[in-house]
């Protein structure tokens, strides 16, 4: 039998399989719900083809998605910055990661490191003029992408949509031993 998984990557397929052939799928492996594998290939096809979306407007401005992420972090606490350790833990990468990430963006101009007020043993990274000046360039021209993705949505659709996306991601965290306070937290 072949590997069912691989014949279903949302990754590398131009459609999500319709409900008939997930169905089959359900009848070789009974514990399969083809509605649950149906949805769970929309949400992962769908933010793939936004991704998609986003990179190709990130990648006229000479950025990627965590050089974005970075760049937007830095912007919401203006010119106190953030430590790497917590832009780390918001990006959800490692602290090298973000290490590479800041020297590329501090090469190109676009933040600064700078020693902190309280603590000066250790440093804060902050967005230069360059830096909200690209980001002030990048940002809507991502989300111009973005809405039109969306356009046919009505608000009471997005309401619900996030209502359904918090929901299942609040239970994910909690499968992964995740505190909901992080995803909390994280938005506020």
């Amino acid at each position: 039998m072949t590997d069912v998984l691989s014949n279903l990557n949302p990754l590398s397929m131009r459609e999500v399989p319709n409900l008939q052939r997930l169905t089959a799928l359900s009848q070789r492996h009974p514990s399969v719900d083809p509605v649950v594998v149906e949805t769970y290939l929309h949400v992962l096809h769908a933010g793939n083809l936004l991704g998609r979306l986003e990179h190709r407007v990130l990648q006229q401005f000479g950025l990627g998605h965590g050089r974005f992420c970075l760049l937007a972090l830095c912007e919401e606490v203006g010119s106190e910055g953030h430590s790497p350790a917590h832009l780390a833990m918001e990006c959800e990468v490692s602290r090298a990661t973000i290490t590479g990430l800041v020297d590329g963006l501090e090469r190109d101009g676009f933040v600064e490191r700078v020693p902190d007020a309280v603590d000066r043993r250790t440093v804060r990274v902050r967005l230069t003029e360059s830096g909200q000046h690209v980001l002030g360039e990048v940002f809507p021209a991502v989300m111009e992408q973005i809405s039109a993705a969306f356009e046919d949505l009505k608000s009471e659709d997005f309401r619900r949509l996030v209502q359904l996306l918090e929901s299942t991601h609040s239970r994910c965290g909690r499968i992964l031993g995740e505190s909901d306070a992080v995803h909390e937290t994280a938005n506020v």
